[in-house]
Parts: structure tokens; sequence; C-alpha cells
């Protein structure tokens, strides 16, 4: 009878892994929590690593918001810690196409914090462009596959909108100090310039304003604004992240 019983049972038909199935899934799994891991972790990190020099010995841009406006990662970690948790515990099916663009996203942001807080800042750039860019991937795709978790929006639309501006900054940051003329007209029109692409570069993409889009909408625009508010950034810089920041807003708003 038990002979009968495993003959029965090998010849079962194999059936097809539901689109949720955790067993796929475990190195995709993992990269996201030690991304995440890494993304909340690095900056202490990063800073026991450089003996406390932290992010303040590099180049400095017009460009850079007033420090208060950085708590703004606060939040940003708060919800990338609890997006992973949640989708570690339940996960979903429309959980799939937003998972590796995410894990990149922390990475390149873990890369971004321990190469500035160890003095390599020639390329700090890259990562955050790489970190923006992944970011970018997991908005456009929750517009084109449905709006997900609200977690998930949220944390990658914050991502997308600070690290874009980001990018900008240290863009210009390094383009001050390769530039001869660090305080002249050259060096603004570069600050100018790279604002400009950051801000023309958002608005492409949150074109439609995808799941995510209020919320990149948003930090960009404390970025701009606390910039423009600060007196002593230069006027033509305090001008333009001015203007961006109202465009932005305008946009997201027309788009309602």
């Amino acid at each position: 009878m038990r002979l009968r019983q495993r003959v029965d049972a090998s010849r079962r038909p194999i059936l097809p892994r539901e689109p949720g199935y955790r067993g796929g899934m475990r190195l995709a799994d993992a990269a996201l929590a030690g991304s995440c891991a890494a993304f909340v972790l690095m900056p202490t990190v990063g800073q026991r690593l450089s003996e406390g020099e932290g992010y303040g010995e590099g180049p400095r841009s017009p460009l850079q918001p007033p420090g208060f406006a950085f708590g703004i990662w606060f939040p940003i970690f708060a919800l990338a810690a609890t997006d992973t948790v949640a989708r570690l515990r339940d996960p979903r099916p429309d959980d799939e196409a937003t998972r590796w663009p995410l894990a990149s996203a922390y990475a390149g942001n873990a890369v971004w914090a321990l190469l500035a807080q160890t003095g390599r800042h020639r390329v700090t750039p890259v990562a955050l462009t790489a970190a923006a860019t992944s970011a970018a991937v997991a908005v456009r795709r929750l517009a084109g596959g449905g709006a997900g978790r609200g977690t998930t929006s949220r944390t990658a639309g914050l991502l997308l909108g600070w690290t874009t501006l980001a990018s900008a900054i240290n863009v210009s940051a390094e383009a001050r100090r390769d530039s001869a003329h660090e305080d002249g007209t050259r060096a603004t029109a570069l600050d100018v310039a790279s604002l400009t692409t950051a801000g023309a570069a958002l608005g492409a993409l949150l074109r439609d304003q995808p799941p995510g889009g209020a919320a990149a909408t948003t930090a960009a625009t404390w970025g701009v604004a606390t910039t423009a508010l600060t007196p002593s950034r230069p006027r033509l810089v305090r001008v333009v992240a001015g203007a961006l920041g109202a465009t932005l807003v305008g946009l997201a708003a027309r788009r309602r």
C-alpha cells in the first residue's frame, strides 16, 4: 500500500510556481535586505571608518541646502526599512518589479556614503547618479504595473527626488574644484546648468504623475526651496532654485 502511494505521488504533475513564491526569490530578498541595511547603517559605519572626518571635508557647492534640510534622510531611512521588512514578511507578486531597482538604489546610496566619508569625492557623482537612475527605474515600473505598496512608492519617490538633486550638487562641487575660476561667472554657470538639468530630468520622469511622483516632487522641492531661502548662496543660484521649486510644484498640481 505504501509503495503504491509513493508511485502515485511520483506521477503527480509538477504545478507551476505562483508569482509570489518565496523559494525562487531568496537571492533577491537577500540582496534587498542587505542593501537596505547598508543604506541605513553606512552613514554611521562610514563615519567610524573615516575616523570622524564625516562629509564636511569634501568640496562645497552653492547648490547644497542648509544643514537642517538633510533631516529628510530620517523619513527616507524609516520608509525604506519599513518597506523592506513588509516585503520580506508578506511578499506580493507586484513586489518583484521594483525589488532589484530598489536594492540597486540602496546600494548606490550606501556606496556614496562610504566614498564621501572616506574622502573619495571624485567618484561620488557616479554613485549618486547610479542610485538616482535605479530609483527612477523603480518609479517608472510602478507607473507601468500599478501603485504597489504605499511604502514602496513613497520610498522610491523620495529617493528619486533627493538623489537626483544630490547628483547635481556633487557634479557642481567637483566642477568647481576643477574650475580655474572657482568663484567666478563660469562656476556659477556650471551650478545653474547642473540644477536645471536635474530639474528637467525630474520633470520628464514625473510627467504623468506616477506612484511616488508626489514624494519625489516633495523631496526635490524641499531641497531647492531651502537653498533658495539661504542668504549666503549666490543670487542667481537662489533665483534658479526658487524657480525650479515653483515649477515642480506647479507641474504636480496641474497633473492632478
